[in-house]
Parts: structure tokens; C-alpha cells; sequence
């Protein structure tokens, strides 16, 4: 993924891989940190909560993830969705504070564009690598449709927006 990101990414821009769970930066280096569906795939309670924790420490002010939410805590080994509370609870152990949340309603074309990739590209297909063309082409005229479903088939869980600020002492 790192090859892939720096093959689509400005030079100026270094990428790092790393762990997660202990970030090479200063506390509150950056004004924001953000994750978008990171969270929901590390399923080992300890290390997602130590990651989430180090995401605060490096951030002065604002934390915002985009993550799978459940009423409790659900999924398999690749995936958990986890209760608002949960990740809040987590953040505020470390001095943050649940500012807002917002349940983005993108269940049904999440399940349509996922059957359009799993029926129509090989299963031997690994992370990373291009879609085939009649799937792009099939997810991008389907969209149009499966947005005004999301609007109708509404739901208080799967992917939400969270934003913690730190709480001023």
C-alpha cells in the first residue's frame, strides 16, 4: 500500500509505515489527526485502543475518525464495529471529549458497489491492485441510483464521524 500511495502522492510528501501503536512524532505535534476505516480493521481490542490512545497523544487538538459504529461491539477477525461510547470512553481516558457525531447512511451503496467488486474482479484480486474495468464502470453508474436509496434506508450504525476535541485544563 505504501508503494501504491507514494506512486499517487506529491514528493514532498514522505509516507511511513508503521505500527501504529507507537508513533514517531512529539505529543501534540499535529493540529488534527484523522483515520478513516482504520480502527474497525486492527480487531485486537488492546491494539486498537493503544493506536486510538496514541492518536490522541500526538494530536493538540482535534482527533476525527471515520469508523464502523454498532450498538455493541460486532464483527469477525477482519472487522468490528464498536459502540460510539466505546471510542469515546477510550479518547476521554486520554484528555478528549466527544464534539459531534454522524451517521453517514451509506449501507446500500457500500452493499451494491461491494457484490460489483466481489462478483466481477478474480478472488485471487489482492488489496491495492485495480479493479477491472466493467466494475468501475458498473459502480460508477450505479452511484447515482444506491445515494437516494442511502437516503431512504437510514441507519444509526455502520460508518459515522466522530470528532473528539481536547478537553482545555
Amino acid at each position: 500500500m505504501i508503494e501504491l500511495a507514494t506512486a499517487n502522492t506529491p514528493d514532498e510528501v514522505e509516507l511511513v509505515k508503521i505500527d501504529g501503536q507507537r508513533l514517531p512524532f512529539e505529543d501534540k505535534t499535529f493540529d488534527i489527526v484523522f483515520s478513516a476505516t482504520v480502527l474497525q480493521h486492527n480487531t485486537d481490542e488492546k491494539m486498537m485502543q493503544a493506536i486510538l490512545k496514541e492518536m490522541c497523544r500526538v494530536s493538540a487538538d482535534r482527533v476525527i475518525l471515520f469508523e464502523r459504529v454498532e450498538s455493541h461491539i460486532k464483527g469477525d477477525d477482519l472487522c468490528k464495529g464498536r459502540p460510539i461510547e466505546y471510542f469515546a470512553s477510550i479518547c476521554n481516558e486520554v484528555g478528549f471529549e466527544l464534539k459531534q457525531y454522524e451517521f453517514l447512511n451509506i449501507r446500500t451503496s457500500y452493499l451494491v458497489c461491494g457484490a460489483i467488486r466481489k462478483g466481477l474482479n478474480p478472488s485471487s484480486r489482492k488489496e491495492g491492485e485495480p479493479l477491472n474495468g466493467i466494475s468501475l464502470f458498473l459502480q460508477k453508474a450505479t452511484l447515482p441510483v444506491t445515494k437516494q436509496l442511502d437516503k431512504i434506508f437510514k441507519a444509526n450504525r455502520d460508518l459515522t464521524k466522530m470528532e473528539f476535541i481536547r478537553i482545555k485544563k
